[in-house]
């Protein structure tokens, strides 16, 4: 029975393995730091961070952290589970919606296209928040292909559903707009007016969205979090997808097959289910932190309704995955080996160890100037040294309102008109930066990463 079932089912299997090798990400993110700091701090104390602990440009600057869960489970894994355990944990949180999307039946050139929406995903998963915006997602399409937006004894699930999600990730925002598109068009279609079903139905799913320690608050800091203008330009989830070109070839090769589909099957698909694509396509042009919600509206519709003729049989098919499978296990190799250790890990990703270790050692940890994607590894290796910045604050303002991270790139660019306001001690830059700022400072220690510059009075 076993075996029947993995034959019946072995194009799933070899989609969630290969989703699984490349959906894994041994990297650590730039904001991960952070997160474990904030998810550490609640462990040990049980204290919800409300105001700024870690930098000391706005310490005690407020910010309603939309993180909450993420921030917690994330701390505990590091500290119970170790890096590698959680590394996997993620693999699969990431590989199991892909094959919650698929149908029980797949045609023979479906996992191709799947493929598509797998390596499109791969831009923004990883130990990040963004995996549960993966995950909650892919249940959020599941439930709807079932109609279940519709059933009004679900109103307390749609509640807790996004309240939860609403305390992972603010990509929860997406999950809600795309579940009250479904509740207002099937009341269009119906006429059934006034509604009232309907419109608890969208009340309990919003009202759901505030049942976090910071409930309206998150709302404005969403907004303004994504208000910076260099931010904009210098962020990479927030970038448009045109400035990755690999992505960008993957993402109008998805584009082509979507209009395929739409051209060959648009007699067999609800016309929401269209709306819905070409809203999550236009997106990613906006930034690519949308390009998650597309690649799973992808993988959706191109496991379902994708099928061109082909005299290539199921055997030559599945061999190809096989082939693909076998050289994303090589990939997959070739990262573990650099991962044995969360300190290797640190090293392979460019992060500067050593050069703390001196600052540390050597009592340089006053008014510490950092490179932006650093920060949050400050904040959580080396929790006594507060930081310039770290990646939470791409929205924050100073109270004359200029922008944290403005300030920052400014001062990168060699433009120091601002230098002076912050009065820095203490540099940690990367190897190649410009000095045009800290002219007349002293080198006291350089690597292949990074160097660290002091004043020559201090």
């Amino acid at each position: 029975m076993i075996m029947g079932l993995i034959i019946k089912y072995r194009f799933h299997l070899l989609i969630f393995l290969l989703s699984f090798l490349v959906l894994t990400r041994f990297n650590i993110d730039g904001d991960l730091g952070w997160h474990i700091a904030y998810g550490r701090e609640f462990l040990r104390s049980g204290v919800i961070i409300a105001n700024d602990p870690f930098s000391w440009t706005i310490k005690g600057h407020f910010w309603a952290n939309s993180y909450f869960f993420y921030q917690i489970l994330v701390a505990w894994l590091f500290e119970n589970a170790g890096y590698l355990a959680t590394v996997i944990l993620f693999g699969v949180i990431s590989a199991a919606p892909v094959v919650l999307l698929l149908p029980k039946k797949l045609n023979k050139l479906a996992p191709f296209a799947v493929l598509v929406g797998v390596l499109m995903a791969s831009a923004s998963l990883g130990i990040k928040p963004h995996t549960f915006d993966f995950l909650f997602y892919a249940i959020l399409l599941f439930l709807i292909e079932r109609k279940l937006y519709k059933n009004f004894k679900l109103v307390p699930f749609w509640f807790l559903f996004f309240a939860i999600w609403a305390n992972f990730h603010v990509g929860f925002l997406i999950g809600l707009f795309a579940f009250s598109g479904f509740v207002v068009l099937d009341l269009l279609k119906r006429k059934k007016f006034p509604g009232y079903e309907s419109a608890l139905l969208l009340a309990v799913a919003w009202l759901g969205t505030l049942a976090t320690p910071f409930n309206f608050q998150i709302w404005k800091a969403i907004f303004f979090d994504s208000t910076s203008p260099l931010g904009l330009l210098y962020v990479y989830e927030w970038q448009p997808i045109i400035y990755s070109l690999k992505f960008t070839l993957l993402f109008v090769l998805s584009g082509l097959i979507f209009l395929y589909i739409f051209r060959k099957k648009y007699q067999k698909i609800d016309p929401e289910w269209f709306l819905l694509g070409t809203v999550l396509f236009m997106l990613p042009f906006i930034s690519t932190f949308y390009l998650i919600f597309w690649a799973e509206y992808f993988i959706f519709i191109t496991s379902r309704y994708f099928d061109i003729k082909t005299d290539l049989s199921k055997i030559l098919i599945t061999l190809i995955l096989v082939v693909l499978v076998l050289g994303a296990i090589i990939n997959f190799g070739k990262q573990l080996t650099k991962s044995k250790t969360l300190n290797e890990r640190f090293m392979a990703d460019g992060y500067p160890v050593e050069a703390m270790n001196y600052i540390v050692s050597h009592g340089y940890t006053d008014q510490l100037f950092n490179h932006f994607n650093w920060g949050g590894f400050i904040d959580w290796q080396y929790p006594n040294v507060t930081v310039f910045i770290d990646g939470r604050m791409n929205g924050w303002r100073q109270d004359d309102g200029r922008y944290i991270f403005d300030e920052f790139i400014q001062i990168v660019r060699g433009k120091c008109d601002s230098f002076s306001r912050y009065d820095p001690k203490v540099a940690l830059v990367t190897k190649g930066s410009s000095e045009k700022c800290f002219s007349g400072w002293r080198t006291v220690y350089s690597d292949s990463i990074s160097k660290v510059l002091v004043k020559q009075n201090e």
